[in-house]
């Protein structure tokens, strides 16, 4: 009888033992479904906060422009009206000036921002006009002369939009004529023989640069005088053309347009 007892203690603690431990398992079961339930969304918060990352690093990233230095080369164009006169050494005749115009085409490569070196086609007016005594009555005559040239020199800027400049310009007579009174007359060979066709001219310049969209506007104001005398001096002359100095000179009133090239 005890034998019996003690067996069913034993099969009853056996049997509450494995109760206990199914128990503990599916408690641990539990609290592990939990916990991955819990550090599931920090793992998807990782893999989107991962994918985000990615997608950045893939997405394309747009260049930055470079700031755009000086400009370096300007090409430009300009008119020119004003007055032509003629600077005489003797005092046979009275000088006087008369209208000339003139076009021409300029580069500049900028050195600095204010100062360039410049240079240039143009074509000019040259000439005068003057009264000259013969017999008992005074006679008007007017001297144009047609002049490429092509001047060389700086432009510099001391304040900004102001430049001035200055340069050597070669000249070259292209054709010329004069008028008497209301007759014109072409020059000849004989008056080519008497005058020269190239001349040496300094020239000043002062301008001011207005910004107009892409372009720039220069209006300014030009002087230039001839070095050489336009008179060939000929001993062998019996006139006294040879002993007679004139120098042409332009003071003119200018407006241009440049451009400064994108490279």
């Amino acid at each position: 009888m005890k034998k019996i007892i003690i067996s069913a203690i034993l099969m009853t603690c056996i049997t509450m033992g494995y109760s206990a431990a199914a128990q503990d398992d599916e408690l641990g079961a539990d609290v592990g479904t939990d916990e991955e339930m819990v550090d599931a969304p920090e793992g998807e918060a990782e893999g989107d906060s991962g994918g985000h990352t990615a997608v950045e690093a893939e997405a394309p990233i747009a260049p930055v422009a470079e700031p755009t230095g000086p400009v370096t080369h300007i090409v430009g164009a300009h008119l020119m009206l004003g007055g032509a006169g003629i600077i005489e050494d003797s005092d046979s005749e009275e000088i006087r000036a008369r209208f000339a115009g003139g076009f021409g085409f300029y580069y500049n490569y900028q050195l600095k921002n204010n100062l360039a070196l410049a240079a240039g086609l143009d074509f000019i007016g040259r000439g005068g006009r003057y009264d000259v005594d013969v017999q008992d009555s005074t006679q008007e005559t007017k001297i144009y002369w047609r002049r490429m040239e092509l001047p060389f020199g700086v432009v510099y800027e001391p304040i900004p939009n102001l430049r001035v400049g200055g340069a050597l310009v070669l000249s070259f007579t292209l054709g010329g004529k004069y008028k008497i009174d209301d007759e014109d007359y072409s020059f000849k060979t004989e008056d080519w023989d008497k005058t020269r066709r190239f001349n040496i001219n300094p020239r000043l310049y002062a301008g001011y640069t207005i910004p107009v969209g892409p372009i720039t506007l220069v209006p300014g104001l030009m002087w230039e005088m001839d070095l050489i005398n336009v008179y060939k001096e000929d001993d062998d002359d019996d006139t006294d053309d040879g002993d007679i100095a004139l120098r042409a000179m332009n003071l003119m009133v200018t407006i241009g347009a440049q451009y400064g090239l994108p490279f």
